[in-house]
């Protein structure tokens, strides 16, 4: 292939890659700023009503305990109200098209080598699909009861310390949102989490996609 060709297809390469991430439908975070507007408001009235507060400072009477699992599950039961259904729909809508952006891409990649086109989108690729995406759903699953136990441990402390709702609310906040989970060391927002998530996942459906198809031309996979 001549070098202006490979530029080409190079470019071509790099554009769908770039459209791939840059045109994921980002409506789950529309989801997050209604699970935030619930948490400010339902959850922390259902939250408080339940505890004993004196002059402004959440009391550890001999009932509290049972709050904070209370408190879990009613954060669990937003998330699964909430979250959950408009996450685990764009996972399911948004992956197999990331898949045959992928597929382009290695169609791309093989002609500027001179290779053979890559074999169509088949049965293969749906069987494909369906294990990222149920992989994908049981761990948007998993972040949300990660988010249960966060919320348990922060009321947990918010007791045993004697704070405020001000001060429960600091530790459920970073400036992006409400607190998804801790990673590491750092609090992570809703927000943040399913930004990387939309785009993260866009990248990883996509290059999967581009390297089964290497992988069939290299002989490692049935076609």
């Amino acid at each position: 292939m001549i070098p202006n060709k490979v530029i080409a297809a190079v470019n071509a390469g790099l554009k769908l890659y770039r459209d791939c991430v840059r045109k994921a439908p980002r409506y789950p975070l529309d989801a997050v700023k209604e699970y935030e507007a619930w948490f400010n408001d339902t959850f922390l009235i259902e939250l408080t009503s339940r505890l004993t507060v004196k002059a402004g400072r959440w009391i550890a009477d001999d009932k509290a305990h049972l709050v904070i699992g209370t408190a879990g599950r009613l954060a669990l039961e937003g998330c699964q109200s909430i979250l959950l259904p408009v996450f685990n729909a764009w996972i399911e809508r948004e992956y197999p098209k990331f898949w045959k952006q992928g597929l382009e891409y290695a169609r791309v990649m093989a002609d500027m080598q001179g290779s053979p086109e890559p074999a169509p989108f088949g049965d293969a690729d749906v069987g494909q699909i369906a294990v990222l995406v149920t992989g994908e759903i049981a761990t948007q699953a998993d972040h949300a009861d990660h988010h249960r136990r966060y919320v348990e441990r922060v009321v947990s402390a918010a007791l045993s310390n004697g704070w405020d709702t001000k001060r429960f609310m600091a530790a459920m906040t970073v400036p992006q949102g409400i607190v998804a989970f801790p990673f590491g060391n750092t609090r992570y927002s809703w927000t943040t989490h399913i930004t990387r998530m939309i785009e993260g996942r866009a990248r990883a459906a996509f290059a999967s996609a581009a390297e089964n198809r290497a992988m069939q031309m290299e002989g490692e996979l049935p076609e």
